[in-house]
């Protein structure tokens, strides 16, 4: 049932934008959960302190910080709320700086 649920939103339409050069970037909605996914577990490693702060994460993103409850352990940060830190701090603009670093100017 896990896996059906990701391959339903893989149909979805991609999210397509425009660089600055006029280069079209598409991305699938599965990869953008991977991307998000993947920047909450680099957070909570290396920032717990950021991370488990609603008002660290509040003042650095401008926006409310919504979570969601865990059984056990540190609660997890929605999606939006991640983005909301990708597209608005220091932190996602680092994560974009070694990005064109590495794939060059197009990414």
């Amino acid at each position: 049932e896990l896996f059906r649920a990701l391959q339903h939103s893989d149909t979805l339409e991609p999210i397509v934008t425009a660089t600055d050069d006029g280069d079209e970037l598409s991305l699938s909605r599965v990869d953008l959960e991977l991307v998000v996914a993947l920047a909450e577990v680099l957070v909570a490693a290396h920032s717990p302190l950021y991370f488990t702060s609603d008002a660290a994460v509040v003042l650095t993103t401008g926006t409310a910080t919504e979570a969601i409850p865990t059984h056990r352990g540190n609660r997890s940060l929605s999606a939006a709320t991640m983005l909301a830190v990708l597209m608005t701090t220091h932190m996602g603009e680092e994560l974009w700086r070694i990005m064109v670093a590495h794939h060059g100017h197009h990414v």
